[in-house]
């Protein structure tokens, strides 16, 4: 049932995706490809569609016109339930999801849903559980839970059927530095040691020197602004601030010290004439920084 039938290569293609709300807001003809086991952020700012796209894939919503594939499989000719054993979802505030009454029964319940039997499901949420450190919470209330745990609680339920897909929603949202590295190493064992295609919607642009090999989808207003890998989105950095994001802190502070020093992209500076350059001019740059 689970990851063995996603046989394609590509875990989800859009096809010219459109989709709107009653309240208006539209996706134009959106178009990309993420293959099977790669990781890939969709980013963008607030109300730029990024959780749109993520429920599209998940089946939880039908395009308005255009084709999505999960799997290789129409997602207009499957149901939601079935799209379910192909797809996890974490939602970007796990307690929004949680209703049952322990741990245990908010991981098992997906797998209870999706035709695993007794023997199977609490074997898999020992498992599941054990990885990510939360097998002493299984007794107790979703309800009671902090801000990490109930996040790994959220991810121990997606992934507890071992779907081919993984869909996370602005997983890194207020999170402090150490969680946030904390659920980054997470996310880079699902990908490298479970072998899961992992997609995460976000504006956090820290992500994209967490993660740099990673496929960005760059969203803004509902429509495509660029489709590509981090390091092809990076010198190119023109487009985040263009699409309302900022420059994560180490790009930022390598281009300030760049433009500070005299040396711009192709000027062909080694890294000897660099040091040489800093060290002649730290004390105006010691000043500058710490203004």
């Amino acid at each position: 049932m689970p990851r063995d039938l996603c046989r394609a290569e590509e875990a989800v293609v859009f096809k010219d995706v459109s989709f709107s709300y009653s309240n208006g807001f539209t996706l134009m003809d959106v178009s990309f490809t993420i293959r099977s086991g790669e990781l890939a952020l969709i980013m963008g700012p607030n109300g730029s569609g990024k959780t749109t796209v993520l429920k599209l894939m998940a089946g939880m919503l039908k395009p308005l016109s255009g084709d999505i594939y999960l799997c290789g499989i129409d997602t207009r000719r499957i149901k939601l339930s079935e799209a379910a054993r192909y797809v996890g979802y974490v939602p970007q505030n796990p307690w929004m999801a949680f209703f049952n009454n322990t741990v245990f029964n908010e991981i098992t319940y997906v797998a209870r849903n999706t035709g695993l039997s007794k023997e199977e499901y609490e074997a898999r949420a020992l498992e599941v559980s054990s990885w990510l450190n939360i097998a002493h919470l299984l007794q107790r209330s979703p309800y009671s839970l902090s801000e990490g745990e109930a996040r790994r609680v959220s991810i121990a339920a997606a992934i507890i059927h071992d779907p081919s897909v993984v869909l996370l929603d602005e997983p890194t949202a207020g999170l402090d530095y150490l969680n946030k590295i904390d659920y980054v190493n997470i996310v880079q064992k699902l990908v490298l040691r479970r072998g899961h295609t992992v997609i995460m919607s976000s504006h956090d642009v820290d992500l994209l020197t967490l993660f740099p090999e990673a496929k960005v989808i760059l969203l803004n207003n509902g429509r495509l602004s660029f489709n590509g890998y981090i390091r092809d989105l990076l010198s190119r950095a023109h487009l985040l601030l263009s699409n309302n994001l900022l420059l994560p802190a180490p790009i930022a502070l390598s281009t300030y010290l760049n433009e500070l020093l005299g040396v711009g992209e192709g000027s062909g500076a080694s890294v000897e004439e660099l040091v040489e350059r800093t060290v002649l001019r730290k004390d105006v740059i010691g000043e500058l920084i710490c203004r």
